[in-house]
């Protein structure tokens, strides 16, 4: 490959191959981590300038030789092609690629023939959610996790698909072609491109992401503006780079613009959500070489790498991502260090990568001018491969200082790298489902950077001798062309070239291929990792094919005899590739009588016109002048050939018959019936020449309108090919049918029309056309009634809602009566077979009206909060909607309820009762402090007094304590008493109902005292008194 590199980067390569080692290694189809040069591009674009080896040229940086996402990766080789390893990026789109892969057409046979993958770019959100992005020579692809990168509606399945965007079919921005695309960066739902132009555009299911003010839709490229004024476009841009939510961008003048959610601009601000591209402050004096962030929304941190060296970094710092040291979240740039927070600042970086493709992990890796790597921010899975959770910088487990790592990309649950003198990568990280590309699918974490993983050969990065070509294979699966010759650079330097085997030869360092096979070159050379070494290199050589077409016309369609009809034959090369020895035979047959022949490039003798060579999309132009004679046939036919293999020959032939008139008609039915939107329409089309004359070339254009939905074609003769019937000849008083089913859509026109045409001039044109229109009946559409905004009140009046008033069908909107015969249903419980016009739940009954179409709602005793039930509404061909109705009723304070209280004491014992022990509040609590012994009594009562049985008293607890008076018993007359809840509330009045059991009293004895004269006597009666 010849390269115009500057002198730096002279001694850089130079420098690179000091570290090439010993080994016998054979690549097939793999070569040098030197790159070949696409086959378009920009032209200042250098492959090589990647990792270690880069220089300081920040238009012609290489960020993506290397991309790895969440278990994924894809590598760009040294021979131009890309290989891919990891979860789901099979070309299903769901299966794991254990080992690396290489993306061509025999491996994912999406890829059009002849595409030649330019750029590929990886997006996740965590495991088995990533989504493939590759750009070809034809546009756009992608495969795995619909959504994850670009709308899910743009990949309609996992699948290794092409894709169209805005009706392109290269599925890129209006104007911009896959040359024309410098950088192409993915993130989580997010797709950017940088044009050779410094031109951004972006698709994004993010609109902060979209740079364009937050406007437009997920499924549309976007031109990126700025926020100066006027919103200009954003211009001159070398380098589009970002993560998840959030773009960043690197001009020329070396300025940085930024957008997206939560984003940061480096004048200590905070985060601020930024719709267009804003100017960043930089760190003073700085020239920019590399620009890149990771993370998400406000957990963003941004990261420059100076043209001297210096990185600086700026933003979330709570997993230690900045380097500083800390955890303290910077608003303006700082410096990562080396050892401590007092520490060397770095400032010999060479390159640097944070994880910037998946949605999750704030990390990166940094790799300085000793060839060492440093890697600190979130250790999740041990992605740093180093000790514990979050990091500060430090040089990974099973790295020492002492080895030299060349290439590393950080991925949302991996690191990787290339180390001078390995074969193979290395990688930490969570092994899974082949991410480490050594064949196997186990899960575990690797905590000490392994190379036990698969060797290949990374663009930029070579850790092996390699032989490197100039420009990739331009054949099939980019096969090279037989015949093409090929200029070998193989690295490093002095070293000897040689044809192992297969159909090439050498001259010097330029190989040719011979024939079609397979051809080993072998390259011999010493390097500073050990004793000589051999290399080879397997290239793959075609017969590359073409397309070679013709073309014929008559200038008279209805020549009379004796007239001199003029032919004209054109002939094109469709390619993709030069056509040779092109030849083009035109026997005039019996009709004709030869005039002239007029070619544009080469000779005629006839019947042959030697045309020679045409290039890619080149053609020529021959004219036959000839007489008509009186009989025979009038088909004049020219056939083309030539010496490459021709891909398509059903167009080396074209055939011009000047023919008298015919009379074609068409005519077209549907099937009978009223259609429902997602069911089968049949429209019968007849053909029929009503003559005088047989008629050829006859077509019958059937363009289904959007209102359908193509299932299948069935002709009765001829072929379909949508949207044309090509029926051929048609002999006079002759007809022929087409059958088309076709599936109704909700949308669009019904009224189909065909149009017959042929090769002969038709007198009574009025005919050509038919049309029929299918009955189509739509699905209703039933919409939500939300009465949140009319509460209802707890325990008071039921809801009512019309829920027809405002569902709709687009073939005549709902109305009541419902549930009838012929009539629209509402099903108020849809999970129970049948039309249920009630439900019931906790929050209460819900019925239907079906004269009305109104739904009652009456909600449980005491129920407050929000009620949704869903209603299914059919028509009355079975079409069905669902929608819900939703009330909000309201809390309401109820009074709390006292209930009786009894108790039995005994007589001149006083009693407690808990009368509030028994008392209920349903939405709230007892206030016990609130018993009220007389309700009559303005006020709280808590003394009452029954005379002549006693007194209650009650406390702050609600312990009424009654006492009763000496003696007393017998049941006390009823108490009345209230009590309030804790929002004021006052009960019902209930009783307390004391039984005082009576108690037999001690006798009590009474001295006696009596007086009686001397010598008399007295009666004494000790009881009587």
């Amino acid at each position: 490959m010849i390269k115009n590199y500057a002198t730096v980067n002279q001694m850089l390569n130079l420098k690179k191959a000091i570290f090439l080692f010993f080994v016998f290694f054979t690549f097939s189809q793999i070569s040098t981590a030197q790159c070949s040069k696409p086959p378009v591009g920009c032209s200042t674009t250098d492959l090589s300038n990647f990792g270690f080896a880069s220089n300081n040229d920040a238009a012609t940086i290489e960020y993506d030789n290397f991309v790895s996402s969440w278990h994924t990766t894809v590598v760009r080789t040294a021979d131009g092609s890309f290989q891919t390893w990891g979860e789901t990026i099979a070309n299903n789109g769901t299966s794991n690629e254990l080992a690396p892969k290489t993306i061509n057409k025999a491996n994912f046979p999406g890829l059009t023939t002849g595409a030649v993958p330019l750029k590929v770019a990886l997006g996740s959100n965590s495991s088995t959610n990533v989504q493939g992005i590759l750009l070809a020579t034809d546009g756009l692809y992608a495969w795995s996790k619909a959504g994850a990168v670009i709308d899910a509606t743009l990949t309609p399945s996992t699948v290794f698909q092409k894709i169209a965007i805005g009706g392109n079919a290269n599925g890129l921005p209006t104007g911009v072609a896959p040359g024309d695309v410098k950088m192409m960066f993915a993130t989580f739902k997010t797709l950017a491109i940088t044009t050779c132009g410094g031109d951004v555009w972006v698709i994004s299911q993010i609109p902060n992401a979209r740079g364009n003010g937050a406007v437009g839709n997920n499924t549309t490229w976007y031109r990126v503006t700025t926020s100066e004024t006027g919103n200009p476009f954003l211009t001159g841009v070398v380098a589009c780079r970002g993560s998840a939510d959030g773009l960043m961008a690197l001009k020329s003048d070396g300025s940085v613009y930024v957008w997206g959610t939560s984003s940061l601009l480096g004048d200590t601000s905070g985060f601020t959500t930024q719709t267009r591209a804003a100017k960043m402050t930089l760190p003073s004096g700085i020239t920019p070489k590399m620009i890149g962030s990771s993370g998400s929304s406000a957990t963003r941190s941004y990261y420059i790498l100076a043209t001297d060296g210096n990185l600086y970094s700026l933003g979330k710092n709570s997993n230690k991502q900045l380097g500083d040291w800390t955890t303290t979240d910077r608003f303006a740039w700082v410096q990562p260090r080396y050892n401590s927070a007092t520490g060397p600042v770095m400032n010999n970086i060479k390159w640097f990568s944070p994880q910037e493709h998946d949605f999750n992990y704030g990390a990166i890796n940094v790799l300085n001018s000793n060839k060492n790597i440093y890697a600190f921010g979130t250790n999740n899975g041990l992605l740093l491969g180093v000790t514990g959770g979050n990091s500060d910088p430090v040089i990974p487990n099973g790295l020492t200082a002492a080895d030299n790592i060349i290439a590393v990309e950080t991925g949302g649950h991996t690191s990787m790298i290339v180390k001078t003198c390995e074969a193979k990568f290395g990688y930490v990280g969570h092994r899974i489902s082949g991410s480490m590309g050594d064949g196997t699918n186990a899960s575990t974490n690797e905590a000490n950077y392994t190379f036990a993983t698969a060797a290949v050969q990374i663009c930029g990065a070579e850790s092996n001798p390699a032989i490197q070509s100039a420009s990739t294979g331009g054949g099939p699966d980019s096969k090279y062309c037989v015949g093409d010759p090929v200029l070998l650079t193989p690295t490093p330097a002095g070293g000897t070239l040689s044809v192992v085997s297969g159909p090439a030869t050498l001259s010097g360092n330029t190989v040719n291929f011979t024939a079609a096979g397979t051809a080993v070159i072998k390259y011999t050379v010493a390097n500073a990792c050990g004793a000589p070494t051999e290399t080879s290199r397997t290239f793959e050589a075609s017969l590359c094919p073409i397309d070679l077409e013709v073309t014929k016309t008559v200038d008279a369609v209805n020549a009379s005899v004796g007239s001199n009809s003029t032919f004209t034959i054109t002939t094109k090369n469709n390619g993709p590739y030069k056509a040779t020895g092109v030849k083009v035979n035109d026997v005039l047959p019996g009709g004709y009588t030869f005039v002239s022949a007029t070619p544009s490039t080469g000779t005629w003798t006839a019947p042959d016109w030697t045309v020679g060579s045409l290039t890619n999309g080149a053609s020529a132009t021959l004219s036959i002048v000839a007489t008509v004679n009186a009989s025979g046939s009038y088909a004049n036919t020219a056939t083309v050939t030539g010496n490459d293999p021709d891909t398509n020959t059903a167009n080396n032939t074209a055939t011009a018959t000047p023919l008298v008139q015919t009379n074609l008609s068409v005519t077209k039915t549907v099937s009978t019936g009223t259609h429902n939107v997602g069911s089968d329409v049949t429209f019968t089309i007849t053909a029929s020449n009503a003559g005088p004359s047989s008629a050829t070339g006859v077509t019958v254009n059937d363009a289904l309108p959007a209102g359908y939905t193509f299932v299948s074609a069935t002709p009765s003769t001829g072929t379909w090919l949508a949207p044309n019937w090509t029926i051929g000849n048609l002999a006079n008083g002759g007809s022929a049918t087409l059958s088309i089913v076709a599936k109704v859509n909700a949308t669009g026109s019904y009224a189909n029309t065909a149009t017959i045409t042929g090769g002969q001039n038709d007198p009574t044109p009025g005919n050509n056309s038919g049309s029929a229109t299918a009955t189509v009946n739509h699905a209703p559409v039933a919409n939500d009634d939300d009465l949140s905004a009319s509460p209802l009140t707890e325990d008071g009046a039921d809801g009512t809602v019309n829920v027809l008033s405002n569902d709709t069908d687009e073939d005549g909107n709902p109305t009541a009566p419902v549930n009838g015969v012929g009539q629209f249903t509402v099903d108020l419980d849809p999970a129970v077979a049948g039309i249920q016009t009630t439900y019931t739940d906790a929050k209460g009954v819900w019925t239907l009206n079906i004269t009305t179409g109104i739904v009652t709602f009456n909600p449980a005793d005491n129920y407050n909060g929000t009620a949704k039930i869903t209603y299914t509404l059919c028509d009355t061909f079975g079409l069905c909607d669902n929608a819900d109705i939703t009330f909000v009723v309201t809390s309401v304070n109820d009074n709390p309820v006292a209930n009786n209280d009894t108790k039995t004491t005994n007589e001149d014992t006083p009693v407690t009762i808990d009368v509030t022990a028994n008392d209920t509040d349903v939405d709230g609590t007892i206030n016990k402090a609130t018993v009220d012994l007389d309700p009559a009594t303005p006020g709280i009562q808590n003394i009452f007094t029954v005379a002549g049985q006693g007194t209650y008293t009650v406390d702050a607890l609600g312990i009424v304590t009654f006492t009763p008076v000496l003696n007393y018993n017998g049941i006390a007359t009823p108490v009345n008493y209230t009590v309030n809840d804790n929002d004021g509330a006052v009960s019902n009045i209930a009783t307390i109902t004391v039984t005082v059991t009576a108690v037999n009293d001690n006798p009590v004895a009474v001295d006696d005292v009596y007086t009686v004269a001397e010598d008399n006597t007295v009666t004494l009666n000790p009881l009587a008194l």
